[in-house]
């Protein structure tokens, strides 16, 4: 009660203690914040700069109509790959409502995913997302080019159906289409057109028709003929793993790019375009390393300071302790209360802090929060002891001569 009272007359002193655990907690709750807002920043960075991968040729110089085979594609799929975007190409012949006299030929582009192509949704006269439910199911319907039905005086509408012989082609030693394989024959529906141009590249072939690759892939399948992707592309999935997911792909045997080699669109090469997200993640671990190295000793001096702090305090009461000896409160009650005290004290600039920074927005996990207060409380409670025994130790007659 004597020291709520002291507590109560020397509003100074005490508001001074409160507001010197106020600064301490918020210091280090804000630095813990640096270092977590780098762990949150490098776990995000592979959303905000993904690390994107592609099949390519082994030269790295093209990245579209290569002869990928599904051996390969399935070897990717032990990778941690998300976002992945198929493409295959195929030749074939169509007719309308069954006139098998006027036969047309066409260019299919097959996909899983309408990211793989530039279409907006005014060039399109279905809705992206029934675009794009189309493409990842494995149903027989297409979009065709409504500009090349028309040239070809195609008379057809939305739910109609076309008769198809489709063909792979025979390529070259230089990579280019020299004949044709028939495949199968086929039926696919018309679910809607598309106009407008479909890649950015001027070197890609412009397609007809776009369909389904898992239908596409089927149709190659039930005739038993080899079925080759033309474009495959993604992003890693964990980048924080990208050394281990580099070891991995390395032991499934896929090729690194070499500029080196010749253009060859039967040698497929890995390529993963990391370098963006490896110097900004430096940049990142580096700041954490820098944080972490001076957090032992900034931590150290600051334990010091408060445990400085409360032994001047409590150092400067001498002539309060000299009254109470005299009064006969044993030296174990003084130093007691002294404690208890400076934990009060302590307590009310440690909350205040807590509660400032969680109006400010900063969220901690409940057990920093807990670790944070018990170790500073621990830090004041050894200051404050220290200086009391220190204090109390001496001779009340030796303490009474200061005055």
């Amino acid at each position: 009660m004597y020291r709520i009272k002291y507590m109560m007359r020397n509003k100074e002193r005490s508001l001074l203690l409160a507001f010197i655990s106020f600064i301490f907690v918020s210091f280090v709750f804000l630095y813990i914040d640096s270092i977590e807002r780098n762990y949150r920043a490098l776990e995000d960075l592979g959303k905000q700069m993904p690390v994107s991968i592609c099949l390519t040729d082994v030269s790295g110089i093209r990245q579209q109509g290569l002869r990928i085979r599904e051996e390969t594609v399935d070897r990717l799929g032990q990778l941690d790959v998300k976002d992945k975007v198929l493409t295959a190409e195929s030749y074939g012949n169509v007719s309308a409502n069954g006139q098998d006299g006027k036969k047309i030929s066409v260019f299919l582009t097959a996909s899983n995913d309408a990211s793989a192509f530039l279409l907006e949704p005014e060039s399109l006269s279905v809705g992206m997302e029934e675009f794009q439910e189309l493409l990842s199911g494995d149903d027989g319907k297409c979009l065709m080019s409504k500009e090349y039905a028309k040239e070809r005086g195609l008379d057809c509408q939305k739910g109609d159906t076309l008769e198809l012989n489709l063909y792979s082609g025979k390529y070259n030693e230089i990579g280019q289409v020299d004949g044709f394989e028939k495949v199968i024959s086929t039926q696919i529906e018309i679910g809607g057109f598309f106009q407008g141009q479909v890649y950015d590249s001027i070197a890609a072939k412009e397609p007809n028709v776009i369909c389904p690759v898992e239908w596409l892939r089927s149709q190659y399948a039930e005739a038993g003929k080899q079925f080759y992707f033309s474009s495959v592309r993604g992003t890693v999935g964990n980048p924080l793993q990208l050394n281990d997911w580099k070891a991995k792909a390395k032991k499934l045997a896929f090729a690194p790019v070499n500029s080196q080699q010749p253009e060859d669109i039967s040698r497929i090469a890995l390529s993963v375009d990391d370098r963006n997200y490896i110097q900004t993640a430096s940049k990142i671990r580096k700041n954490m390393e820098i944080l972490k190295v001076f957090m032992v000793p900034v931590f150290v001096l600051l334990v010091f300071l408060e445990a400085l702090v409360f032994f001047l305090s409590i150092h400067n009461q001498k002539r309060e302790m000299f009254l109470m000896r005299c009064l006969g409160i044993k030296r174990f009650e003084i130093i007691l209360q002294l404690l208890l005290e400076g934990s009060l004290l302590a307590t009310i600039g440690s909350v205040t802090a807590m509660v400032v920074l969680l109006c400010a927005g900063y969220g901690f996990p409940a057990g920093t929060w807990v670790k944070v207060f018990l170790s500073f409380l621990v830090v004041q409670l050894v200051g404050s002891l220290f200086s009391a025994i220190v204090s109390c130790g001496r001779n009340v007659m030796h303490i009474g001569k200061t005055y």
